[in-house]
């Protein structure tokens, strides 16, 4: 019988195959329910270290926001993660605004001026949420259309799927597996530095892997993903 193909492309691990890959190399005793709690908590602390390295791994989104004539301040949904671009809509016309700094923002010294419409905006980043503000206060009730990037899904069971490209598996899966070394007591040293390398090799690949493709690439000094 001549082989064939599966016909499919949508390849991922549930979070509790993924627990299992890490511990694997380890060897020992089987998974304890107290270790699978500590690795769903790891894995939300890794998907949270990724963002702060700048690993893209938040979701890209449309978000519309309804203005209110006079209103400066908006709190945004809690899964925005960052707001990328920003438009001003009025009637079928949309222009973009210019963005400011936190501090450049709030040093503008007519901020009560009368109601217009906004040109500037920026964003304070709280506990739980996005505020956007902007400069003049709308005129009317106009909308402003965004480019943001969403937070991937906590982890909350071992049944789910982390909320991310299967491109990210491996690279959480080699995570998971240095983070579990230090959860079990008693691995060997050497293979704690062994698990380390993987790890580094992987997330060097990763980064790599998610570069923008083209021929001229344009980084500010002094900001690094790594």
């Amino acid at each position: 019988m001549p082989s064939t193909t599966s016909g499919t492309t949508d390849f991922s691990l549930d979070v509790d195959e993924l627990i299992e890959d890490a511990f694997e190399p380890l060897g020992g005793e089987h998974i304890s329910g107290g270790e699978a709690r500590k690795a769903r908590r790891k894995l939300n602390l890794i998907l949270i270290k990724l963002r702060n390295k700048g690993i893209p791994v938040s979701k890209m989104d449309n978000e519309s926001v309804t203005l209110v004539p006079g209103q400066r301040e908006y709190e945004l949904d809690e899964s925005i993660d960052a707001v990328l671009q920003l438009n001003y809509k009025q009637s079928d016309t949309e222009t973009p605004l210019t963005r400011y700094g936190e501090k450049e923002y709030h040093q503008i010294p007519t901020k009560d001026q009368s109601p217009g419409r906004s040109s500037v905006y920026t964003t304070e980043r709280n506990r739980d949420n996005i505020r956007l503000l902007l400069w003049p206060a709308p005129a009317e009730a106009d909308s402003v259309e965004m480019l943001v990037s969403r937070k991937i899904e906590d982890i909350t069971a071992q049944y789910q799927r982390v909320d991310l490209p299967s491109r990210f598996l491996p690279l959480i899966s080699d995570w998971m597996a240095y983070e579990a070394a230090y959860m079990r007591a008693g691995v060997d040293p050497n293979m704690i530095q062994l698990l380390k390398m993987r790890l580094d090799e992987t997330m060097n690949d990763t980064f790599e892997e998610d570069r923008e493709r083209v021929d001229f690439i344009i980084r500010p000094q002094g900001i690094s993903g790594r």
